[in-house]
């Protein structure tokens, strides 16, 4: 399995690691914006466990994406891998340009749990309302909610895990470099938040993450 133990590493696919790990963490860039606009203090240890959530999602989806390429042969995993990623990152973009920002910050008598858009509704509810996962209203994020968050959050990068898996990133490095982008992508939004006060962040970040996904299929073509 290449994706776990392959120790060589061409220039190329080193920049895409990085390009990934940027692209799967601007939306936390854009709800680290809204908890900074919100005051509510995030720990470095729950920011930690975020990224260690983030980080052990994308393995698993990686090992999982190997798995696949073995039973589906290289060059059409390949297609396949390349295909997911831009279809991800299509469905990324037009989500951000197409959101409704009254909508993303009013309703505080909705529930975390709501589902949403064909049982994908936590993900996107903790995403559009991210001070719900601040549950007992306490203004800091406890580790226990910070893994719900994580986890609501990491499910983004189950797509972009299995996409690269089936590319045969390397997937212990490609692991780390998604959960450390987590952590920093985190924290500079929260304080982006504190700094700049603008919830408009969030949708560029949003759209971004999907550009960025789109060039790394594209790049992937060559």
């Amino acid at each position: 399995m290449m994706g776990v133990g392959d120790e060589s590493l061409d220039s190329h696919t080193l920049w895409a690691i990085i390009l990934m790990g940027l692209a799967s963490n601007l939306d936390n860039l854009g709800v680290g914006v809204a908890y900074g606009l919100r005051g509510i203090q995030v720990p470095s240890l729950s920011n930690s466990l975020m990224a260690l959530v983030t980080g052990v999602t994308t393995l698993l989806a990686m090992v999982g994406g190997d798995w696949l390429s073995q039973v589906m042969g290289g060059h059409v995993a390949r297609y396949a891998g390349i295909a997911l990623m831009a279809a991800m990152g299509l469905w990324i973009s037009l989500k951000a340009l197409t959101e409704n920002q009254a909508n993303r910050l009013k309703s505080e008598s909705q529930q975390v749990w709501r589902f949403r858009l064909k049982g994908l509704g936590l993900v996107i509810c903790v995403l559009h309302e991210p001070s719900r996962a601040d549950a007992d209203r306490s203004g800091t994020l406890d580790p226990g909610e910070a893994i719900i968050l994580g986890i609501s959050l990491a499910l983004n990068c189950l797509a972009g895990g299995l996409s690269v898996g089936l590319l045969q990133f390397p997937a212990v490095l490609t692991s780390l470099v998604v959960g450390a982008g987590s952590y920093i992508s985190f924290a500079l939004g929260m304080t982006m938040g504190r700094a700049i006060g603008s919830e408009r962040l969030g949708v560029w970040a949003g759209l971004g993450s999907g550009v960025l996904m789109i060039v790394l299929a594209w790049w992937q073509t060559y």
